[in-house]
């Protein structure tokens, strides 16, 4: 979360491109690092590393789909973040549904969006009066907050928050 992330970033860098060059094909490694580079802001280089991992381990935990399905949605690749957000096997938790109703909204798959958005709410009825926090906390930064939002929004959460 980009709260705890260390304030001095670049040893920070430099302790992961070691942590790389130690342990290239550790999935858990490269996903870690991947995961910490994207959200420094290192986007590009992080997802790249997070779908290395992935390749080499498919069946990591579905928590490390977030970069790919983040890097997906933020270049507006619409069905390609659905695809991982459709990867994302965690009954029972609330990130699934949301990024799926997110990227339908955006895809406009109006029924398709709402149905994940109710699903969403079933599991945080909640979610209406904390979406930003909830979201900021899981999807690394304020941008990306705002960025699902829009999704949701099209998916039909301000026909639930009562205040748009």
């Amino acid at each position: 979360r980009p709260h705890s992330l260390p304030r001095r970033r670049e040893p920070c860098i430099q302790d992961i491109e070691k942590a790389l060059q130690y342990s290239p094909y550790q999935p858990d490694t490269v996903t870690l690092t991947g995961t910490l580079l994207f959200m420094m802001g290192h986007r590009d280089r992080g997802a790249a590393l997070v779908k290395e991992a992935l390749r080499l381990n498919p069946h990591l935990p579905w928590n490390h789909r977030t970069v790919t399905f983040m890097s997906s949605y933020r270049q507006r690749r619409y069905d390609a973040a659905l695809a991982e957000a459709l990867s994302m096997h965690a009954p029972g938790f609330f990130l699934q549904p949301l990024c799926r109703a997110a990227a339908l909204g955006q895809l406009g798959r109006g029924e398709d969006a709402a149905s994940a958005l109710q699903e969403l709410l079933e599991l945080r009825p909640d979610f209406p009066s904390r979406a930003e926090d909830l979201i900021r906390r899981w999807m690394f930064s304020d941008e990306n907050a705002e960025m699902l939002l829009d999704g949701l929004r099209k998916a039909g959460l301000e026909d639930y928050s009562g205040n748009g």
